[in-house]
């Protein structure tokens, strides 16, 4: 197990190494024309602003995004502007609703890669199903945040941390456990699309035979490359990765219990809650002082309306993350009619954009095209005409002389 996360650790360090230069150049283009797009058609305020601008600034997420794309940029580009959509949604979260099911080892403590332990217990999520996928993208979000801490005190000439490691505490759980269903497949349809790459394995633990099933379940939603990262290690292989220095007490090691660690998810809406008081108390001073938490319901829907009608006056519009494909606008945010782009798509698309780009030389092509063969055309009718007049003719002359006498001749 360690050599096969060593490798994996070294593989990633030489590709972000190798192909750092375009990370940079995708940010260079985020930052000076994609935002500014999104800001000036979307009249986003200074705080949402700032929302996109930081993720935009985040070099391993964009790293991140475009190696998910095989680092092709107008295909990252696509991920990214609907990732930036997302963070300008407005998310109101109940305090009293969340459950500590999610807890982080101190970033003092890591594995021996250096990436910070996290631990998730599935039990403790009791929440209904229209907070979980707001819940469950404020995690990661947290986590994300929490690798920019942890890289913010690294030194610069080093790899940034790219991952974390996952605890899966499965004790409790069984087939029969309410939500377990929808919240795999929330995560793996909804969230781990916006925030790919962030988990560099997750150790399944406490697993019974009784959870057969919802592993079978779990493994036709998850893609094939999160699957070689869940591992099912015994306790003993589990010390073996990580020292006790690293684990809870209840996990054999000798840090603090599990339940009492920090909750970042907690720590992260604290933040996000006297953020937008500090906007409420100047929401008075004008619309520039308000941020986008502190959107009324008129304002949501007037952006939202000022997406769909970008959107819809031109078929491939620059704010759309679609370039052009059938979306649908029936929802706050652009979506895939057909839920996938298809090849017959991406063919419509890039002959609808060719013939609008090129159009008017293809016309006058045709058109010289239509002239010389008209004129080709005629000449050759003239010369068959007079071939054949003179054929005539000279059918003529001999039959004449055929049917004359001689002596007349």
């Amino acid at each position: 197990m360690y050599e096969s996360l060593l490798s994996e650790k070294e593989k990633l360090d030489k590709l972000y190494c190798d192909e750092l230069n375009a990370v940079s150049d995708l940010q260079e283009l985020l930052l000076e024309h994609v935002v500014p797009n999104m800001v000036s058609e979307l009249e986003i305020d200074e705080p949402g602003r700032k929302r996109i601008s930081d993720w935009a600034t985040d070099t391993p997420s964009v790293f991140r995004v475009l190696k998910r794309h095989k680092f092709v940029a107008s295909f990252a580009l696509e991920d990214i502007r609907q990732i930036l959509l997302h963070r300008l949604e407005i998310v109101h979260v109940q305090r009293k609703d969340i459950a500590p099911f999610l807890r982080c080892v101190p970033l003092t403590s890591v594995d021996p890669f250096g990436r910070p332990i996290v631990i998730v217990t599935p039990t403790k999520l009791q929440l209904s199903p229209d907070q979980l996928p707001h819940i469950l993208r404020n995690c990661m979000e947290a986590l994300r945040v929490r690798l920019q801490q942890l890289n913010f005190k690294r030194d610069v000439k080093q790899p940034p941390v790219l991952q974390h490691i996952v605890l899966l505490d499965m004790e409790g759980m069984s087939v029969a456990s309410a939500g377990w269903m929808e919240t795999v497949s929330t995560f793996a349809q909804q969230i781990l699309p916006a925030f790919p790459g962030m988990l560099a394995a997750v150790f399944v633990l406490n697993y019974t035979w009784q959870l057969a099933g919802a592993w079978k379940f779990a493994k036709r939603l998850l893609p094939p490359r999160a699957l070689s990262r869940v591992l099912f290690p015994s306790r003993e292989e589990l010390l073996g990765y990580l020292t006790p220095a690293c684990l809870p007490s209840d996990y054999g090691g000798l840090l603090d219990p599990s339940w009492q660690l920090e909750d970042p998810l907690r720590t992260f809406l604290e933040d996000s809650a006297a953020i937008n008081f500090a906007c409420d108390a100047g929401a008075d001073a004008g619309p520039s002082r308000r941020g986008i938490g502190t959107a009324s319901k008129q304002e949501t829907a007037d952006r939202s309306t000022l997406l769909v009608a970008n959107s819809s006056t031109s078929p491939t519009p620059h704010i759309s993350p679609y370039y052009g494909y059938p979306v649908l606008h029936n929802t706050s945010m652009p979506t895939l009619r057909h839920g996938r782009r298809r090849k017959r798509d991406l063919v419509r698309t890039l002959a609808r954009l060719f013939w609008a780009r090129w159009y008017r030389q293809i016309n006058a092509i045709l058109a010289v095209v239509v002239l010389l063969a008209t004129l080709t055309i005629s000449r050759r009718t003239r010369v068959a005409l007079g071939i054949q007049g003179q054929t005539t003719t000279l059918k003529a002359k001999l039959r004449r002389l055929i049917t004359t006498p001689p002596g007349i001749r």
